[in-house]
């Protein structure tokens, strides 16, 4: 299907560089002041039909995976983020996309979409483990307490959910140790 925008005088980008292009082909070097207003046509695709919505999703994903086991964490976001597109409640992709912040350095970026996982369901134990993650990142940034607090209650949540993970429980263990040697030595942040 087609669509047709008149831009009027406010021309978006591309609405100039289109009538750039065109001036530039006839001879005549641009827009002027008096000119009228520009049309613009887009192509919109068609809707994707589930099947295709399944192999958009499927193909991203496996390339996003594929990124990550190269260390490209840049190529793999834009992969996982083709797949959300192509299914916007996938909680494997919004906790793909943010592990692919997390591992960008942008632990607040990736909590958003660990969040938005788990608002989609509540009980996946992955989202839980990747928000502590995040969130233990940003109390070692900080060092402000409320971090490494939500860190532990996102781990421990996990865990009550899917019992048999020695990572979580290697990261309990590590962040309780840590304040247990705060509290002990009167160092706890501010």
């Amino acid at each position: 299907m087609t669509r047709i925008e008149n831009q009027g005088r406010h021309r978006t980008a591309d609405a100039r560089v289109l009538v750039l292009v065109i001036g530039v082909l006839a001879g005549c070097g641009g827009p002027r002041a008096g000119d009228a207003p520009v049309q613009v046509v887009r192509e919109r695709p068609e809707p994707m039909t589930v099947e295709q919505r399944r192999a958009t999703f499927a193909e991203a994903y496996g390339r996003g995976l594929g990124f990550v086991d190269a260390g490209d964490y840049a190529l793999a976001l834009s992969a996982f983020e083709v797949a959300l597109q192509a299914d916007p409640q996938s909680t494997a992709a919004l906790i793909a996309v943010g592990a692919c912040y997390e591992n960008l350095y942008d632990p607040v970026e990736a909590i958003r979409y660990y969040r938005h996982a788990l608002a989609i369901d509540p009980a996946e134990a992955e989202a839980h483990t990747n928000l502590g993650t995040a969130y233990i990142k940003l109390y070692h940034r900080e060092r402000n307490p409320n971090w490494r607090d939500m860190a532990l209650a996102s781990w421990r949540q996990s865990l009550a959910l899917k019992p048999d993970q020695d990572d979580v429980r290697g990261y309990l263990s590590r962040a309780s140790a840590e304040l247990a040697a705060d509290s002990r030595s009167g160092q706890e942040p501010e």
